[in-house]
């Protein structure tokens, strides 16, 4: 049982240690946000992809969105905006939906669906690795609440 749980351990490190090479070079985490969001701080999307808080500021329910746990956008999201190893981040989310607290983030299989689902949904949160390069025309589509990185 150690072992296997070594193993696990080991390759969630390699994931990180890839991704965050691969974050060392042009590329910055965005966090986006539905247009009705006209501002939001840090610390409450802190708080709310962590669980800690359900209601957004206007008093409505967050619609949280996520990539797959082993992607380069989730390992860089949660390194630079918690400090955790992506499946720590997990580990919150598995605990706080099995004791019926809270639901799962809405996850998506590639970012153009879930840029699609933030900006056809009301209080829609998201996340994303992205090239410097393609910084500005996102900023100019979207609602781009922080630059990472």
């Amino acid at each position: 049982m150690k072992f296997k749980k070594l193993i696990i351990y080991m390759l969630f490190h390699i994931i990180y240690c890839c991704a965050s090479s691969a974050l060392a070079s042009d590329k910055k985490l965005v966090i986006l946000a539905s247009d009705n969001i006209e501002s939001i701080s840090l610390d409450v999307i802190s708080n709310l992809y962590s669980f800690r808080q359900k209601l957004m500021p206007n008093n409505q329910r967050a619609q949280l969105t996520s990539l797959p746990i082993n992607s380069e956008d989730t390992i860089g999201f949660t390194k630079k905006f918690f400090n955790y190893y992506p499946y720590q981040l997990k580990r919150i989310w598995d605990q706080a939906i099995f004791s019926g607290k809270a639901r799962r983030p809405k996850q998506f299989d590639s970012t153009e669906d879930l840029l699609d689902f933030i900006k056809n949904h009301d209080n829609a949160i998201g996340y994303l690795i992205i090239e410097t390069t393609e910084l500005k025309q996102l900023k100019e589509t979207y609602n781009v609440i922080a630059i990472i990185g």
